[in-house]
């Protein structure tokens, strides 16, 4: 349900945040072994767009090779089309080491500004983002970087069965 409260132009678009969230979610069911979730090489060629009153079967195909798992996710109408959109494609693998992290004191001490969160949305005209798709409570900027506070919104009541949810990935890309 959440997808309807994410439009462009007025139709209800699946972010680009939900395809890899799934594909984060199928790596993580089928990659075997320990570390960090890492995904290369994401190509997101087609939105995917869900007409009104109509129901889109989207489905994650993964290959197994040696350096990882290459993926496409895609989608067909559930009602007589047989043509397929490609959404998403990319490379799936684990890795032993995490990313190295960020030293978040001196990024508060650069990012001092406020940033009117009211007006960020608001210019977004043709990107009509609702309630599960704000999770941005606070943001700062200074020079080129931005901090932010992200909140889980009261409009999604459970992230359980996802390795990363597609409304908090979606609220790292508006930051």
């Amino acid at each position: 349900p959440f997808l309807a409260e994410h439009r462009v132009y007025g139709e209800v678009v699946s972010p680009g945040a939900c395809q890899l969230a799934l594909a984060l979610s199928a790596a993580h069911l089928s990659l075997e072994g320990e570390g960090a979730l890492r995904l290369d090489d994401i190509i997101l060629p087609q939105a995917l767009v869900i007409p009104p009153g109509a129901t889109r079967t989207v489905q994650a195909i993964f290959r197994e090779e040696a350096d990882g798992q290459p993926f496409t996710i895609l989608s067909f109408a559930t009602a007589g089309e047989r043509a397929l959109a490609t959404h998403a494609t990319g490379s799936a693998r684990r890795i032993a080491t995490h990313p190295s992290s960020t030293d978040l004191t001196a990024v508060q001490q650069r990012c001092t500004e406020p940033v009117d969160l009211a007006a960020t949305y608001d210019t977004l005209r043709q990107i009509e983002l609702g309630p599960s798709f704000r999770w941005v409570a606070e943001a700062w900027r200074g020079d080129g970087e931005v901090v932010a506070r992200l909140v889980q919104p009261d409009a999604i009541t459970t992230t359980e069965g996802y390795a990363l949810h597609p409304g908090l990935l979606d609220a790292c890309f508006q930051v």
